[in-house]
């Protein structure tokens, strides 16, 4: 948490006191650039970091990074939606979801689990949504949005996986109910919807 204090003045009084201070530092013979610098920050801020009883005192909640409930190792590999990668509808995941950046596929986690990868994406959270052929039973294979990106990535292998949140394994086929022309449509033409919101 970082814990900010702002003086009694208000910004007006603040402006008037810092154009005041150079104008008197610069009609001196010989005042520096530095001597300005010194000054001016203490109109602002209160220096000593400890709140007088005029100042105002907020805090600024930091955000907390998901807590691993496991941790496995994987090969990590990359894919796109082109047609010679995919079935008949490239754009449509293994449960029905529309591909977009943040969606994983492999067959060791259920779907909707939400995994990190951090020796390659740092704090970035994925979500598994898609499953990978069979025959690659120790992958986490990465939707990419273009070819020369899931190329750049290749094959990393033995990454660490941390599993943030278990899905449950629900697919989303019923929002296609009654709209098989727009399944058919997005899945075969995309576009991939946004990110997923990073929590």
């Amino acid at each position: 948490m970082t814990t900010c204090t702002r003086n009694q003045y208000n910004v007006a009084k603040i402006t008037c006191l810092a154009i005041m201070a150079l104008v008197l530092l610069g009609v001196q013979t010989g005042a520096s650039v530095a001597m300005a610098q010194d000054l001016i920050p203490g109109l602002f801020w209160n220096r000593t970091n400890v709140p007088l009883l005029s100042d105002s005192v907020f805090t600024i909640p930091e955000k907390s990074r998901p807590l691993t409930i496991k941790t496995i190792h994987l090969d990590s590999t990359a894919y796109t939606s082109r047609i010679q990668e995919r079935d008949g509808l490239p754009f449509i995941t293994a449960d029905g979801s529309v591909v977009r950046d943040g969606y994983v596929a492999t067959n060791v986690l259920p779907i909707g689990t939400k995994i990190r990868l951090p020796t390659i994406f740092g704090d970035k959270i994925f979500e598994v949504h898609d499953r990978t052929s069979s025959r690659y039973s120790n992958r986490v294979d990465i939707w990419m949005k273009d070819l020369q990106t899931a190329k750049r990535h290749g094959v990393k292998r033995n990454i660490v996986v941390e599993v943030v949140e278990m899905g449950n394994g629900k697919r989303n086929w019923d929002q296609w109910k009654g709209r098989t022309a727009d399944l058919h449509r997005i899945g075969k033409y995309g576009p991939a919807e946004e990110p997923i919101e990073q929590s």
